[in-house]
């Protein structure tokens, strides 16, 4: 299939979907001004495609789009006034978008559209684009362990700045006499030299003792900001001490163990966990949120619009969901047991991530990418040879899928595995390849990556792991 074919295809099927999208990783320069009947916007520039959005308000004439001096896709009079526009009621004219595939990243391209009018009469409107560079594969890695071993295990961490991070689980250390200490440390503070191992005591389910349990969850938004989580209680440190923000002892009721946090502030967090749990927390008081579903939630991401927040899990009795919340409401988007749309979906839903305005990449085996402003656009990830293309799988079981735009993502699993996209290829550090390592957790920024885990040892021991990635 060709270059201009394949565009063609995609806006067909743009225009029957009536879609409208709009891209996190933006960088365009101002429109001309619009002429009367047509425009034409950017609404995301990656490194190796834009995707434009094409309006006109009226039901006659025919538009071509040009790059440069190439046209890209001529749509004529009969598709004009025909499809819905935002996926909402008919009206006339067109609203739809157009991908353009296959660019040079950090190169600047001018496109044109004109509507062609009977009697020889045309209108145009330009817009100059200029893709995103490619980000640099080179990273320095520092691997650490920490505990004397047992079953010492870090599930998850949250980054700061360059110089503080938190991670949390569970790290055992032997006493004086040699014997493991029964409570574990249950966080490890990263001052940008060494980690610091602290014992955090509150009450959890079923167990009014205040001690230091297993945290499994953390979410930061300054220093004086963080968000740990365990079973059934939140606590948060600020700047002084933690404080206890239990959830389990008020009137809501608790269904399952808390694996992950997401919020786009401390009045607006939720909590995803086992048996289908999702929590929410506006700062003040609880409420436990029906997800539809007893298959163990995994992972959390929205954007901070707090318009779209998507969450996915898995579990060994073969289940598997993503969910959707869309404004006020939560919906299905996949289960993996019930042969419905959409098809394209296989495996264990583990970990999901989003830029934050388009679209949310989900991990399993492949990896997908998934609209949120029209859930008809789903496509697996393409990896692009010079002997062809193909799509692309991890090679290991992915835990967590994190970044910081779409030319920096990582993803992290079993057998150390550590990939980075920089925005074109896919590349995976083997150096780091370990099978006795398993990376849960990640936590991502511009030029660092922090990823935790555990490390298989001799017998029954594990101790803690943290790989650490700087450019």
């Amino acid at each position: 299939m060709t270059k201009q074919v394949k565009i063609l295809f995609l806006t067909l099927l743009f225009l029957l979907g009536g879609i409208a999208l709009q891209f996190t990783s933006c960088r365009k320069t101002p429109t001309e001004p619009s002429q009367p009947g047509i425009s034409l916007e950017a609404e995301d520039v990656a490194v190796t495609e834009v995707w434009l959005r094409v309006r006109t308000q009226a039901q006659s004439g025919r538009l071509t789009l040009f790059r440069n001096d190439s046209i890209i896709v001529t749509i004529p009079d009969s598709l004009l006034g025909v499809y819905p526009a935002n996926g909402g009621t008919l009206r006339s004219g067109l609203d739809t978008l157009i991908v353009d595939e296959g660019l040079l990243p950090k190169h600047t391209y001018t496109y044109k559209l004109t509507r062609t009018l009977p009697f020889g009469l045309s209108e145009s409107t330009r817009l100059t684009v200029t893709t995103m560079d490619t980000t640099s594969h080179n990273f320095t890695w520092e691997i650490d362990t920490l505990g004397d071993g047992a079953s010492s295990v870090l599930y998850d961490v949250a980054i700061i700045n360059d110089t503080l991070a938190y991670a949390v689980g569970e790290i055992y250390k032997r006493d004086s006499t040699g014997q493991f200490e029964v409570d574990p440390y249950n966080v490890a503070k990263w001052d940008g030299k060494k980690w610091h191992l602290l014992k955090v005591s509150f009450r959890d389910y079923g167990n009014p003792t205040v001690w230091p349990g297993v945290l499994k969850a953390v979410y930061g938004f300054s220093a004086d900001n963080i968000y740990v989580a365990s079973s059934a209680n939140l606590l948060k440190w600020n700047g002084t001490s933690w404080q206890e923000k239990a959830f389990f002892m008020t009137d809501i009721s608790w269904n399952g163990r808390v694996k992950k946090i997401w919020g786009s502030s401390e009045n607006y967090m939720h909590l995803v966990g086992d048996n289908g749990a999702i929590y929410f927390f506006n700062g003040v008081s609880w409420r436990r949120l029906e997800s539809g579903t007893d298959v163990d939630l995994t992972d959390i991401w929205g954007t901070q619009d707090e318009q779209e927040i998507w969450t996915c899990g898995w579990n060994w009795q073969g289940g598997s969901v993503i969910i959707r919340k869309h404004g006020s409401s939560w919906q299905t988007v996949w289960n993996g047991q019930t042969p419905t749309p959409p098809y394209l979906y296989k495996g264990s839903m583990s970990t999901l991530w989003s830029a934050g305005r388009t679209e949310f990449l989900i991990a399993s085996g492949d990896l997908f990418r998934h609209s949120f402003l029209n859930t008809s656009i789903l496509r697996f990830e393409i990896v692009i040879t010079p002997s062809g293309w193909y799509r692309f799988n991890f090679g290991n079981f992915p835990y967590r899928l994190r970044g910081t735009a779409s030319n920096n993502i990582i993803a992290v699993g079993d057998g150390a595995m550590v990939w980075h996209f920089n925005g074109r290829t896919w590349f995976r550090y083997e150096q780091l390849r370990n099978e006795n390592d398993r990376l849960y957790g990640l936590a991502v920024l511009d030029n660092l990556i922090v990823a935790v885990g555990t490390r298989y040892g001799e017998g029954p021991f594990r101790y803690a792991l943290v790989i650490r990635g700087s450019r």
